[in-house]
C-alpha cells in the first residue's frame, strides 16, 4: 500500500480508536460499571500503537510532521483527561461528576482540536496524492506517445531501406537482363559493371568472362 494511503487511514484508525475510547468511557460515567474499563484501556494502546505508525510515515515529510507534532499531544491531553475524568468519576459520584464534566468546555474544545489537525494532514495526503496521479497521468500520456513516434519512424525507415535495398538489386538485374539481349543480338562487345562484393556483382563478373570468351572464338 502507497504510503500517502497508510498515512490517511492511519490517521483514520487513530480517530476510530480514540472515539471508541471515549464512548466506553461514557459508558463507564454513566453507569459506574468497571465492565467498561478494559475497552478503554485496549482502545488507549491500539491509539498509541496507530500514533507510532503514523510518526513513521511522516519522518520524511517536514511539513506533515510539524502537524503530527501538534496533534500529538493533543490526543496524549484527551487520554490524560479521559482517565482524570474516571477517577473523578469515582471519586466524587455520578451527578456531580456528570455535571462538572458536561460543564466543562476545554472536553469538546480538545477533540475538535484533533479533529482539525487531522484533517489538515489528510487533506495535505490527498493533495499529494492528486498530484501524483496527474503526474502519472501525464507519464503514461507521454510514453505513450513516444511509442507512437518510434513505432512511426521505424515504419518510415524500414520503408526506406527496403525500397533502397530493392532498388540496389533490381538495377544491376535489369543491367545484366540488358547486356544478355543484346549478346543475343550479336553484340559481342557489350559489358556490365560489376565488382566482386555481393552476389550480383560476381555474377557479372562472369558475365563479362563470357562475353569475352564468346568474343574471342567469334574474333
Amino acid at each position: 500500500m502507497h504510503r500517502t494511503h497508510q498515512l490517511i487511514e492511519g490517521l483514520e484508525r487513530t480517530m476510530s480508536k480514540l472515539a471508541a475510547a471515549e464512548t466506553a468511557q461514557r459508558g463507564f460515567l454513566t453507569t459506574g460499571n468497571d465492565k467498561y474499563l478494559e475497552p478503554i484501556d485496549v482502545a488507549i494502546v491500539e491509539v498509541q500503537r496507530e500514533l507510532n505508525n503514523v510518526r513513521a510515515l511522516t519522518v520524511d515529510d517536514p511539513l506533515q510532521l510539524e502537524k503530527f507534532d501538534t496533534i500529538e499531544p493533543l490526543i496524549q491531553l484527551k487520554i490524560r483527561k479521559l482517565r482524570e475524568e474516571i477517577d473523578f468519576r469515582r471519586d466524587i459520584g455520578i451527578e456531580t461528576a456528570l455535571r462538572t464534566i458536561d460543564g466543562s468546555a476545554s472536553k469538546n474544545q480538545v477533540m475538535d482540536a484533533i479533529r482539525t489537525q487531522v484533517a489538515l494532514m489528510q487533506d495535505a495526503e490527498r493533495h499529494l496524492l492528486d498530484e501524483r496521479t496527474a503526474d502519472t497521468a501525464a507519464t503514461s500520456a507521454m510514453a505513450k506517445l513516444t511509442i507512437i513516434i518510434g513505432t512511426s519512424m521505424s515504419f518510415v525507415i524500414l520503408s526506406i531501406f527496403a525500397f533502397l535495398l530493392s532498388r540496389s538489386i533490381s538495377t544491376p538485374i535489369s543491367k545484366l537482363e540488358e547486356a544478355v539481349w543484346d549478346i543475343g543480338q550479336g553484340d559481342l562487345t557489350t559489358r556490365v559493371q560489376a565488382s566482386p562484393d555481393d552476389e550480383l556483382g560476381r555474377l557479372g563478373i562472369s558475365f563479362n568472362k563470357m562475353a569475352e570468351g564468346l568474343q574471342q572464338a567469334y574474333a
